[in-house]
């Protein structure tokens, strides 16, 4: 393999032994996945270097290489350096906790073997990024720790500039959790331009997968562009993880199109590519359970989150995903009772985090049960509610939902006696459904939307107009990416599925 800067930027920090392993390791891998299995055989089999021993450990998390990460767990190979962070793992894989004082502690430790100030940076950033990613302390504790003052270190020190690039994911991660995606777009910008400096390509990969899975609820295509350039670089690296991200990011674009058949695809290819990695195959199985949801098949959601809600290897950082899926399942097969116990389980879990991205779930799922349960008004004042939510930073796969619920309760609430049948729209939510759609390429919401209009049209008792918007549905429903919509003209008008 070629020299790689994800590898030889560290040169210039570490011992000759180190740098003379690594150096040798990368001439004989033939690509970056192959350099971090040579390497780890080599810290599990010979006395290296701590410095060595650290690096190994890093790479390994940075591939997420489960495997890996396991045998240096089972051999006691993981350096002091590294005990921090390996505990933030198994907290996402197992709920491992630590109090505030105990990881400090560990910190602590870990600094005392740290053979200089570069390091020490390093180390405590990654920590402080993975700790962000793993929401295991409020962010208000990160102002007490006594390494802090490395941010101010690394946004000074020009040798440090490197070590920025995890400032500005921590930056940018912050903005995320409160859906301040412009803000969290610019951070991640700046950080790629580092990492392409420093020709830290797994980083650049990396944050571009981060950039398109946001950038992708404004501009569709650049973030398939980077998607698609993301994907390249992880080929070439061997990075398998990074390959199943990429296809699930394309599922998600695919489903925020509507498009939900194709979606499921896509996240059934990267969770075949994830192969035994757990966390990708359950973050898989969540996310396909979730456009079965969007495409009326509530059964089959919950045969997926009945299985994992039983499984013991569920991380307990998906509890919550899984506990809103049940509701969300059980609610559009109209167990409302049960379906009632299952969201106060999700409620108390989210109001616990604090996060926004769960509490807007949280009254998105609320506005789906209160329609089932019949109230209807208080239902479209939580999607009206929902909805304002994103007029500064979009959502479209939130506001696709809300809007399609409102114009739905909009249809609902008309009364026969008083509609008029000359209208061209039910009222205020059909328009804004409209010019919502006008704005996006969005081929299967738009095709919910003419089956709304059909429910609309049949009741002004304009049936040719019903037949002809039908015949277009049923004509969108034959793309193979589109065929869940057969299941909805199947539960609004079954008598034309019939003819």
């Amino acid at each position: 393999m070629r020299s790689l800067g994800t590898i030889t930027l560290f040169f210039p920090y570490i011992d000759d032994e180190t740098r003379k392993i690594l150096h040798n390791t990368m001439i004989e891998a033939s690509d970056f996945s192959d350099f971090s299995e040579r390497l780890c055989t080599i810290v599990l089999t010979t006395n290296t270097p701590i410095l060595t021993q650290y690096l190994n450990f890093y790479f390994v998390v940075i591939l997420a290489e489960q495997k890996l990460l396991t045998k240096i767990a089972t051999a006691d190979k993981i350096p002091r350096m590294m005990k921090p962070i390996f505990l933030l793992m198994r907290y996402l894989s197992e709920d491992v906790t630590a109090s505030w004082d105990e990881m400090t502690q560990l910190l602590a430790d870990a600094v005392e073997e740290v053979p200089n100030e570069w390091f020490v940076c390093h180390l405590y950033l990654f920590w402080r990024y993975l700790a962000a990613e793993s929401s295991m302390y409020p962010p208000s504790d990160y102002n007490l720790h006594p390494y802090e003052s490395v941010v101010a270190d690394v946004q000074k020190n020009q040798d440090l500039e490197y070590l920025r690039i995890f400032l500005l994911l921590i930056e940018s991660r912050g903005f995320t959790s409160e859906y301040e995606v412009s803000k969290a777009i610019g951070s991640m910008e700046k950080a790629l331009e580092l990492a392409k400096k420093y020709d830290d390509q797994l980083m650049e990969a990396h944050i571009e997968y981060i950039m398109a899975s946001w950038i992708k609820f404004t501009d569709t295509k650049r973030a398939i562009d980077y998607g698609i350039h993301a994907r390249k670089i992880f080929q070439g690296l061997g990075a398998t993880n990074g390959l199943s991200l990429i296809q699930s990011l394309l599922g998600h674009i695919m489903g925020m199109r509507g498009e939900y058949d194709a979606a499921i695809e896509h996240h059934k290819q990267a969770r075949e590519i994830a192969g035994s990695m757990l966390v990708q195959t359950i973050t898989a199985d969540n996310i396909i359970a979730m456009y079965f949801l969007l495409s009326g098949k509530g059964n089959d959601a919950l045969e997926i989150v009945n299985r994992i809600l039983e499984s013991s290897e569920i991380p307990p950082t998906f509890i919550p995903d899984f506990e809103r899926l049940k509701a969300w399942a059980l609610t559009i097969l109209g167990r409302n009772e049960e379906a009632r116990v299952e969201f106060d389980k999700f409620r108390e879990l989210a109001m616990k985090s604090g996060e926004t991205k769960l509490l807007i779930q949280m009254e998105l799922l609320e506005g789906l049960l209160e329609k089932s349960e019949n109230n209807i008004e208080t239902a479209a004042s939580t999607f009206e509610k929902i909805l304002t939510s994103f007029r500064d930073n979009p959502m479209p796969l939130y506001e696709n939902m809300s809007l399609i619920n409102l114009v739905d309760i909009e249809i609902e609430m008309l009364y026969p006696e008083s509609i008029d049948i000359r209208a061209d729209s039910s009222g205020t939510w059909m328009n804004a459904l409209e010019d919502h759609l006008s704005k996006f390429d969005f081929p299967g919401i738009a095709a919910q939307s003419k089956l709304l209009k059909a429910k609309f049209r049949q009741k002004q008792g304009r049936q040719d107009d019903v037949q002809r918007l039908l015949d277009e549905v049923i004509a969108a429903s034959e793309s193979p990416s589109m065929r869940y919509l057969k299941n909805l003209i199947a539960k609004e008008f079954p008598e034309y599925i019939l003819s």
